[in-house]
């Protein structure tokens, strides 16, 4: 007997469930239960798809969940379940919240981002890979699940509801992309990108809308710090498919470097440089405070004073502000009040980055807090003999 395809098989046990699939919505909760039952409420990944629905005028269908307790307005949709399509899945979350029957007319996009993560008031964590789908009214009457939706309402697309998550909003950017071709959508894409207009990019003699902007050499690829040649001296980029684009006025482009690696001689010779210091104790003490909001006056002194001790030794790596500051943020979440708790030694790999670095630091470290235990001595004898 010839083996049957296994998507045959996939086919056959959806139409065997199906009779069990009446209210599909019971098999995801019985699938996200047992996916939480063995990754508590840690991050997973999950399909969403959400309907952007349009009433005749034009406007678009908002809603305020009850997940979120009216924190903020979103768009109808919910998790892609077990044997359903994306466009199945949209149908039926429109019908389930909002009471209206759905057709959808284009994909408008795929929206997935790690800054774009969603913490369920139970503490379930999710990274959601969405995709979103415009919608035309059917069929149906306005009918909100009370168990999902506390309110549902048009807004015109140019005036939505606030306060609106960063995902839904990348949702209607896109969606304003109306009237255009499959090529006019990828023309204005590109253009975008390029930060140049539709119609000069596509009348091939494009120009930059010349933007200042900064860069950290250091972390760039050689093959674009190649590229930069080009932008510093002529002001131009080339673009083998569209030609050459050329910037409207000279930009102002500030190239940072933290000297992990030499920069091109080449690339040096078409800037000024500008030797930033790390800033003065006091100085460094206000950004501290500014930072790390909760730290303590004394923590925050006697880390600066170190610091500035431990980057005059030679280090390999010699501790930015930045890693200054997770530093303080680490010692301030143990409630470390000062530099001579058992603990602080134990939390410099937040500060340093290398092993050798950090004995050098415990070093001095130790010979910081003699001093200063020292100084204090000093200080209580003065006081005992005046």
């Amino acid at each position: 007997m010839r083996s049957q395809p296994i998507t045959q098989y996939v086919r056959i046990t959806q139409y065997a469930l199906a009779p069990f699939l009446t209210r599909s919505s019971q098999l995801c909760s019985a699938y996200i239960r047992w996916l939480r039952s063995r990754i508590g409420s840690r991050k997973t990944i999950l399909a969403y798809a959400t309907a952007l629905i349009r009433d005749e005028a034009g406007r678009l269908l908002f809603q305020r969940r009850t997940d979120f307790r009216d924190e903020w307005w979103g768009l109808p949709g919910g998790v892609l379940e077990p044997f359903e399509t994306l466009t199945e899945c949209v149908k039926r979350e429109a019908l389930e919240e909002t009471g209206w029957q759905v057709e959808p007319i284009r994909m408008i996009g795929l929206y997935a981002s790690p800054e774009w993560d969603v913490r369920y008031p139970n503490g379930d964590e999710v990274q959601q890979f969405t995709v979103a789908l415009e919608c035309r009214i059917t069929g149906g009457h306005a009918q909100t699940d009370k168990t999902e939706v506390i309110e549902d309402r048009f807004f015109a697309v140019d005036d939505p509801p606030e306060p609106c998550p960063p995902w839904y909003a990348a949702m209607l950017r896109d969606l304003r992309r109306e009237g255009l071709t499959e090529d006019g959508d990828e023309l204005t894409l590109l253009a975008e990108r390029l930060g140049v207009s539709t119609s000069d990019l596509a009348s091939g003699m494009p120009r930059i809308r010349s933007q200042d902007s900064s860069l950290d050499a250091t972390v760039a690829d050689e093959e674009f710090e190649a590229s930069l040649l080009e932008v510093l001296s002529d002001f131009q980029v080339t673009v083998p498919e569209i030609g050459t684009i050329h910037a409207e006025r000279p930009p102002r482009v500030i190239l940072t470097s933290n000297r992990t690696r030499e920069v091109h001689d080449a690339l040096k010779r078409r800037c000024l440089h500008l030797y930033i210091d790390f800033p003065d104790s006091e100085r460094e003490l206000q950004i501290v405070k500014l930072k790390v909001p909760g730290v303590g006056n004394q923590l925050a002194v006697e880390v600066v004073e170190l610091l500035h001790r431990v980057r005059k030794l030679d280090l390999k790596k010699t501790p930015s502000i930045s890693e200054t500051l997770d530093w303080v943020k680490a010692l301030t979440l143990l409630n470390i009040k000062q530099l001579d708790s058992e603990l602080v030694e134990q939390t410099l790999s937040s500060l340093m980055k290398y092993e050798a670095d950090i004995r050098k630091a415990q070093q001095e470290l130790k010979a910081y807090l003699t001093e200063r235990k020292t100084r204090l001595a000093g200080s209580d004898d003065k006081d005992h003999l005046h």
